[in-house]
């Protein structure tokens, strides 16, 4: 008889089967792909960051420009409870400004040729104003200092020689303060320099940035001046300083009206763009990788309207 024996040390499970060549390719090209579209996800959500903050910082500093701006240009023409008809409240262009003496001997002006005047372009009364940029218009204005309201721009005081009683005279009270677009001392990241609003006040010997980003400025000048010549408190039409100028009516002007155009800090987009910004009355053209917007605003002079 033949007895067969069985091994039983002999496994039962199934051997192990490794990947095949396709399916590795199968599998890299899958994670390439996947890995691929997460990065440009991230890419995407990376520059929507830094335009929806570049935007946010645009909203911003045109806030603080336009506040800064309306609070001061609304000064033009204030005399107090004086009875004064100020002249020449909102500068004209090529105007010479120039110091009245104080009761103790000391000028209300620490530098009338850093006062701006009023015109288009970039007005001046001296190459004393350094470091202006040909972007926009200035404006220049005036107004008497009392009690108060004794501090230009920049929070520069006249001193109680200079205000009354003590005061030898109107013109020792007058405050001077003017704006524009200049370069900040300060690039950004790519060594470019930043565009900012700058005051110059007659209290200050210097001027001082007060929002950055604001790369153009347009003035238009409200007028109270019928066609028969009449005033009735109203504007009747908006000009240029020019047109100003040429009409003789710097006395007309009870309202201003401001656009800014605000850039952004930083470049925003991987390549220049060509666009077109209307700023008031001004079509303005630029070629780069910066993120703008045009803001805009009228300020009423109620110290001026009011006597009209």
């Amino acid at each position: 008889m033949q007895i067969t024996m069985k091994n039983k040390n002999r496994s039962t499970r199934p051997k192990s089967k490794g990947f095949t060549l396709v399916e590795l390719l199968i599998a890299m090209t899958l994670g390439f792909f996947l890995i691929a579209g997460i990065g440009t996800v991230y890419l995407g959500s990376k520059k929507t960051y830094k335009l929806q903050g570049q935007t946010a910082e645009l909203d911003e500093n045109a806030r603080h420009a336009l506040r800064a701006l309306k609070h001061h240009i609304a000064h033009a023409g204030y005399a107090s409870t004086s009875g004064v008809v100020l002249d020449d409240y909102i500068i004209p262009d090529g105007a010479s400004i120039s110091a009245a003496t104080c009761a103790d001997g000391s000028p209300n002006i620490e530098s009338g040729a850093t006062i701006g005047t009023s015109g288009d372009g970039t007005a001046a009364t001296s190459a004393a104003i350094t470091q202006i940029l040909a972007e926009g218009d200035t404006l220049g204005l005036r107004f008497m200092a009392d009690d108060n309201l004794a501090t230009d721009c920049l929070g520069g005081a006249l001193t109680t020689a200079c205000l009354p009683p003590a005061a030898p005279s109107p013109e020792a009270r007058l405050i001077y303060n003017s704006f524009s677009i200049a370069r900040s001392s300060i690039d950004n990241s790519r060594d470019d320099f930043v565009p900012m609003l700058r005051c110059r006040g007659s209290r200050n010997v210097n001027g001082q940035d007060m929002a950055r980003g604001v790369e153009n400025i347009q003035f238009l000048y409200g007028i109270d001046q019928a066609a028969d010549g009449s005033s009735d408190g109203s504007v009747d039409s908006y000009w240029n300083a020019t047109a100003v100028s040429a009409a003789g009516a710097w006395d007309k002007i009870i309202s201003v009206r401001v656009g800014l155009l605000i850039r952004s800090v930083e470049p925003v987009f991987d390549d220049s763009r060509a666009e077109t910004y209307q700023v008031l009355d001004q079509s303005i053209a630029k070629n780069d990788r910066y993120q703008r917007g045009v803001y805009s605003t009228t300020i009423r002079l109620k110290n001026v309207a009011r006597r009209m």
